[in-house]
């Protein structure tokens, strides 16, 4: 959906989580007087090492995968690609001022967007039981969250350390459960055309919950 200046999150209405809400809302937050323009640079400049260190991660998978040598190349490309759209909308952003011009907001929340769904397509990808293909999947994110909840008691990180985790974490889930959403449509699919022959649609739908148990790292 295209941004519209309506769409000022100061008037209430509600984003989706993921990469782009909470970046933008530092911006809406500076408008408020929240934030002052150094500590919005400095938010953002820690967004950016995130960025970093997902960008990190996902390359070190792609050239340490043992099947991906047909396609590592263009996997590269893409994943480069997508952290130039999010670093362009980071840029963007960094523009803004107070009581100036929103033109920065808009490039950068279409860039970000971009970015965000193209890092889930790739994510897909990596994440896929298609022969050949690593997956990078995160593992016991409650568990994860739990430990840093612990630090975040103890005083042990920042307050804005936790709440970027919390951040973090919402995203992983959102982007997980969109996953085991479409596998659930997958098997529906299945299902419709082939009724008579349930079987492997539900084994596409056990093994979506056995992903999300891994996932989550609870017993259920």
């Amino acid at each position: 959906m295209a941004w519209r200046e309506e769409d000022n999150p100061v008037t209430g209405v509600a984003r989706n989580p993921g990469l782009v809400a909470p970046l933008l809302e530092l911006a809406d937050q500076m408008q408020l007087g929240q934030l002052t323009l150094d500590e919005y640079k400095e938010r953002l400049a820690k967004a950016q090492g995130r960025f970093n260190r997902l960008y990190g991660r996902l390359a070190d998978t792609l050239l340490s995968g043992r099947d991906l040598e047909d396609y590592r190349d263009g996997l590269m490309e893409s994943l480069t690609d997508t952290f130039n759209l999010l670093q362009y909308g980071l840029d963007e952003l960094l523009l803004y001022r107070v009581g100036e011009d929103r033109a920065p907001l808009r490039m950068g929340r279409l860039l970000l967007e971009k970015g965000e769904q193209e890092y889930l397509a790739l994510l897909e990808i990596l994440q896929t039981d298609a022969p050949g293909c690593e997956r990078e999947r995160t593992t016991n994110l409650w568990a994860q969250l739990v430990a840093e909840a612990a630090k975040a008691s103890l005083k042990e990180i920042a307050h804005e350390e936790w709440v970027e985790t919390l951040a973090w974490g919402e995203w992983a889930l959102r982007a997980h459960m969109d996953g085991t959403f479409r596998d659930f449509q997958r098997a529906l699919s299945q299902l419709r055309t082939q009724p008579g022959s349930p079987t492997e649609a539900q084994h596409k739908m056990v093994l979506s919950l056995h992903r999300l148990k891994e996932f989550l790292g609870l017993s259920v």
